[in-house]
């Protein structure tokens, strides 16, 4: 019945970056029916990378500065909303992409947009105005490097502003750097930002939100389910938002129906009813100090 709340939640907070991780794997030798993420990319990245290739199912609960991989899914941002499309329970089979030894369920990419990341990761603003803070002040001395690509065989050599790749449509916040991207096709979308003049600053950044990035005159984009990237040296790569050194060779693959994710069902359901939900929400909130959003 949907009145009826089908799990009996356990609410464990992580401590550590990591500590995620070994809370699934836990969880697993639990034989637990699902693992609800709670919070942006990097918290779903750890634990959806803990659960790949298994049969456990991943809910979220989106309360993150970009939320990329909950927008691709279209799932809900509402506290409440979200417990309830997780108790219903309605489960689909998506694709997860690695670059080297790092998962990734949105995007992943190299050049600007990692150096991007990491100036992010460290600043005390969060959401799209401290993204954009970082953009502007790293845009002014940023120098576009030289790449060797290898996709699925065939050779492609570059000067590229922005390297990123795909398996959902968007970083976060709407922009969409992939957005022929599909999460059930097999396929990795790669977008190539070719170097461009300020004047053309104006229509990349309209285009990248518009999800016509892909029509720029400065863009090159590509489908494919193996790539290499070789660089001059090792550098920052980004994957869901995260930051790190790589080296100088990435290999980026896509592995389909990996994930299993809880999603919204598409038809309209009945709501159970409010005093279930109240109690439910009241139970969860009086345990989670919710992040301020922005």
């Amino acid at each position: 019945m949907a009145d009826t709340l089908h799990y009996t939640p356990l609410i464990t907070y992580t401590e550590y970056a990591g500590h995620a991780s070994k809370i699934v794997a836990q969880a697993l030798i639990e034989h637990v029916d699902a693992v609800i993420a709670i919070g942006g990319d990097g918290t779903v990245n750890e634990i959806a990378t803990a659960l790949c290739d298994t049969k456990v199912p991943l809910g979220i609960i989106p309360r993150g500065s970009g939320n990329g991989f909950a927008r691709h899914l279209n799932l809900p941002f509402s506290p409440r909303e979200a417990i309830i499309a997780i108790n219903e329970g309605y489960v689909r089979h998506v694709d997860y992409g690695t670059i080297n030894d790092k998962h990734f369920f949105c995007t992943c990419g190299i050049g600007f947009d990692a150096l991007i990341s990491y100036r992010f990761s460290i600043g005390s603003k969060r959401g799209i105005q401290g993204y954009f803070e970082q953009v502007l002040r790293a845009s002014r001395k940023y120098e576009s490097e030289e790449y060797h690509l290898e996709l699925d065989g065939e050779s492609y050599d570059c000067k590229a502003f922005v390297i990123a790749i795909g398996n959902a449509s968007q970083y976060g916040n709407n922009a969409y750097i992939t957005p022929e991207a599909k999460i059930t096709d097999g396929l990795l979308n790669m977008t190539v930002v070719h170097p461009f003049a300020i004047i053309d600053t104006p229509e990349l950044a309209f285009q990248l939100f518009s999800k016509d990035i892909h029509k720029n005159k400065n863009v090159a984009t590509f489908g494919c389910k193996h790539i290499i990237i070789d660089r001059e040296k090792p550098g920052l790569i980004h994957y869901d938002g995260e930051s790190c050194m790589m080296d100088h060779r990435l290999t980026i693959d896509i592995h389909p129906q990996g994930l299993a994710v809880i999603c919204q069902q598409k038809k309209k359901q009945r709501l159970p009813s409010p005093l279930l939900w109240s109690n439910l929400i009241k139970k969860i909130n009086d345990q989670i100090p919710w992040p301020k959003k922005g």
